[in-house]
């Protein structure tokens, strides 16, 4: 494998869509998990990436995934759930491997790939959130040294489908 991750342009937009669309047919067949599935139309997904250092995820050239590091933290994170709330921080999201290439390594490369670029742009966290029904891939972030800071979900527009937030601090 000869992984790459290149900032996307807009023109490859509707096939970075299209990734996380097939991961979430694949999470609700696979793992019966509906959080993607069905995945939010492509307007709205061009909406929550406006703003965002968006990147396609190459092996040997060809597509094999994405994701999007945004400044701007989601809605229902609040400032108190992180370690250093005055921080600058990256929000993650948009996370998609196809599903022929999972097992090989590529989450992991993908999330030091994250990680790395955080700290060359200068922001002293990353903060994500993980769906707390997919045990594997808390598990997954645990092992990688990312921090549990909590969970979300009743009483917040994540009911159906309570998170738990993350966050990697690179400057102390």
């Amino acid at each position: 494998m000869a992984l790459s991750a290149q900032i996307a342009d807009p023109n490859d937009y509707h096939a970075l869509h299209g990734i996380l669309q097939i991961c979430g047919e694949h999470m609700h067949r696979v793992q019966s998990m509906s959080h993607w599935y069905p995945f939010r139309g492509f307007d709205k997904f061009e909406q929550e990436v406006q703003g965002a250092f968006v990147y396609k995820v190459l092996d040997e050239g060809s597509l094999v995934g994405t994701f999007y590091l945004h400044p701007i933290a989601r809605p229902y994170y609040t400032p108190d759930r992180w370690q250093n709330p005055n921080d600058t921080g990256l929000y993650l999201g948009g996370v998609g491997v196809m599903p022929f290439i999972q097992g090989r390594g590529v989450g992991r490369w993908l999330m030091d790939e994250v990680d790395r670029i955080t700290q060359e742009k200068g922001y002293d966290a990353l903060r994500f959130d993980g769906v707390k029904a997919n045990e594997g891939l808390l598990t997954f972030y645990d092992k990688l040294g990312y921090s549990r800071r909590g969970e979300i979900g009743l009483g917040t527009m994540r009911a159906h489908n309570p998170v738990i937030c993350y966050e990697k601090v690179f400057s102390e």
